[in-house]
């Protein structure tokens, strides 16, 4: 599983789009959207995966934004089983 988020412009306003993908066959498995990029919204798309589909021992990737190497998302993937890729800057080798 891969995820990102983007953000879409109607012309006024900012929306932001949270996605998790299967790269197994480019499925979208969850989304959410929202005006407000912050970790709830990558924390209502994991809860929206996790709806669909048993996750334990999933393997899932993101970038290290502040909303995948915070602790709140990183504690959610763990309750389900799901194995982050992403390190926080604390994790890091020194």
């Amino acid at each position: 599983m891969v995820t990102d988020m983007t953000y879409i412009s109607d012309g006024t306003n900012f929306h932001y789009l949270s996605v998790i993908q299967d790269l197994f066959n480019n499925e979208v498995v969850a989304w959410q959207l929202s005006t407000r990029n912050d970790v709830q919204l990558v924390l209502d798309t994991v809860e929206e995966w996790t709806r669909k589909r048993d996750v334990s021992e999933a393997v899932h990737h993101s970038d290290q934004g502040f909303q995948y190497t915070s602790q709140a998302y990183n504690m959610r993937l763990e309750a389900f089983g799901v194995k982050g890729s992403q390190l926080s800057q604390s994790n890091l080798p020194r």
